[in-house]
């Protein structure tokens, strides 16, 4: 009976000479978990990217945003004789033009009620200092939060880390519009209390969650007073327990 004539493909070739060593099952398995790993990574970025789109989206626009042009220099004109300025009561207000914020300004919020009080827009510590006077301004709003929250101010702070020293920030309360300059930025730890505290001379303190889409650092951004009327003096300090995580 004649041989059947057996013809043998590369594969079976690389079949019949390989040996299943320890290390060649090591490198398998290195292999498979390394493709698991990395499938996963990719599905939570996605889920990241997806949850913060709106405050990222934000970002985005800013960084290809042109800068704006100024508007002529208006021609002078006869000056009008001046009339007895009414007395005007502005609604609590923050105004940061470098990053297009205006937002209303909760008053003399409790730490409890510091999250849900985020809803309506910012908030103010409750027995730090008064827009105005002497001492320290605090003053909470949120980066990023999830889509579903309810609330329009969600990513109201998203770009407050573009600010720098020298930018401008407007906060109207009472009967004034007071005006302060940005000194200094920082990140901290989310246990660092000190930020909270009183200060001697008049200061504005904003206070967000940082990087945006968590809440393991914050960010702050202290400004001093250049434009008002100093209206008194914060009298206590403010019940410190933690910084809220205003995300």
């Amino acid at each position: 009976m004649p041989l059947k004539e057996v013809r043998l493909t590369d594969k079976d070739i690389r079949k019949l000479f390989r040996t299943d060593t320890t290390a060649t099952k090591v490198w398998r398995a290195v292999r498979r978990g390394g493709l698991q790993l990395f499938s996963l990574l990719i599905v939570f970025a996605f889920f990241f990217v997806a949850i913060n789109s709106p405050a990222y989206y934000q970002r985005l626009r800013y960084a290809l945003a042109e800068e704006p042009t100024l508007p002529p220099e208006p021609q002078p004109q006869p000056a009008p004789e001046p009339e007895p300025e009414p007395i005007v009561t502005y609604p609590p207000e923050i105004i940061i033009p470098k990053i297009g914020v205006t937002a209303p300004l909760n008053m003399n919020v409790l730490p409890s009620q510091v999250l849900p009080t985020l809803q309506n827009g910012v908030v103010h510590y409750a027995d730090t200092a008064l827009p105005g006077q002497i001492g320290n301004v605090v003053i909470f709003g949120h980066s990023s939060d999830f889509p579903w929250s309810p609330g329009a101010y969600k990513n109201v702070f998203a770009l407050l880390d573009r600010l720098a020293p020298g930018d401008q920030i407007i906060v109207p309360y009472g009967t004034q519009r007071f005006g302060y300059e940005v000194i200094s930025s920082q990140v901290v730890r989310a246990t660092e209390l000190s930020v909270l505290k009183k200060t001697p001379t008049p200061q504005l303190t904003l206070i967000t969650c940082y990087p945006v889409g968590t809440a393991q650092r914050r960010l702050v951004i202290v400004a001093r007073l250049t434009t008002g009327t100093v209206t008194g003096e914060q009298v206590v300090e403010p019940l410190i327990e933690e910084l809220p995580k205003v995300r």
